[in-house]
């Protein structure tokens, strides 16, 4: 196989020379895998075997009635659409996008990949609502955040090609002022019932102790993403912005949450660095997110594959 790996790459070496055209490594390497995936030798791979052996696990999200594959594919690393349907490929079910990564432009590639097959996956994405200083609950306040939301939500609906949204989050939460706002719950609410929406939610990167506990105290979201993992720590990859959390109060209630029905996404789950969650493989990033998923009160884990290799390597370990 990899003597057609090699011919398919220095095919596309030979058109570039012929055409005398310059070109960038990165764009090289993107050409090559599209080049490699038009044959059809990629579905040969390792993870294409196991899945036709034994199928990912799955779950129930909560109490939301959505059932989707436990390891879910993070798309706002992203733009190849070709990886996108290379890991729908291989049986993943959960697509996290929002309306923020990429300008819209991650949420319009989504569409173009689940167009006609939209029963087939999950869909969650992301609204972000924020208002400059102190919130007054003046009735123009109120009017502000709905306007927001219901532009956000509309244009993820247009870029997206669906007429609903699986899973909608309130994007990056720190606080509780605006995520349990009037406004905001009332306009979640709306949008579940107009059937625009199937379960309503906030993600957090921080604080995510205090506001998993407020989420349980007020039952107004269905679900709940959160920064997790088996340090209790990270390091973003791309901004470098780090944060940590008291590991023990987190899971406390993050088991509370589950156990009154709240559905738990798990993000960040490789930013804790590698694992071995057998002590007898050498430590990896899928098997860090195996240790996430191997908790009870966590459903399902978002996890950014930016690779052929790297959705392999996660299918691998969760199947074996």
């Amino acid at each position: 196989m990899l003597e057609f790996l090699y011919l398919a790459a220095f095919q596309i070496f030979l058109q570039m020379v012929g055409k005398k055209k310059k070109i960038s490594r990165k764009e090289f390497i993107q050409r090559t895998s599209r080049a490699i995936i038009a044959t059809g030798i990629i579905t040969a791979s390792p993870a294409k075997h196991l899945i036709s052996q034994k199928s990912l696990e799955k779950c129930n999200l909560g109490n939301t009635g959505i059932t989707m594959t436990k390891l879910g594919f993070g798309a706002s690393r992203t733009q190849e659409s070709s990886l996108l349907k290379y890991a729908i490929a291989q049986g993943i079910t959960f697509i996290d996008t929002g309306r923020g990564y990429a300008n819209g432009k991650n949420e319009e590639m989504v569409g173009s990949v689940v167009k006609g097959k939209r029963s087939d996956v999950v869909i969650q994405s992301k609204v972000r609502l924020g208002l400059e200083g102190k919130i007054t609950g003046t009735n123009s306040e109120s009017t502000r955040l709905g306007e927001m939301f219901w532009k956000s939500l509309h244009e993820s609906l247009t870029a997206l090609q669906t007429d609903y949204i699986d899973v909608l989050l309130f994007h990056g939460a720190e606080v509780d002022d605006i995520l349990f706002h009037d406004a905001v719950l009332e306009s979640f609410m709306k949008a579940k019932e107009e059937g625009k929406i199937r379960a309503a939610g906030f993600s957090t990167h921080t604080n995510q102790t205090g506001l998993v506990k407020k989420a349980v105290e007020i039952p107004a979201y269905d679900v709940i993403m959160t920064a997790f993992n088996h340090s209790g720590g990270y390091i973003h990859s791309n901004s470098a912005r780090k944060d940590s959390w008291d590991q023990e109060q987190l899971i406390l209630q993050l088991k509370a949450a589950a156990g009154k029905g709240i559905g738990i996404v798990a993000m960040k789950t490789c930013s804790g660095g590698p694992y071995d969650p057998d002590n007898n493989t050498e430590p990896s990033l899928p098997g860090a997110v195996k240790w996430v998923l191997h908790q009870d009160y966590i459903h399902t884990a978002a996890v950014a594959m930016a690779n052929f290799a790297q959705v392999d390597d996660h299918i691998r370990l969760l199947v074996s």
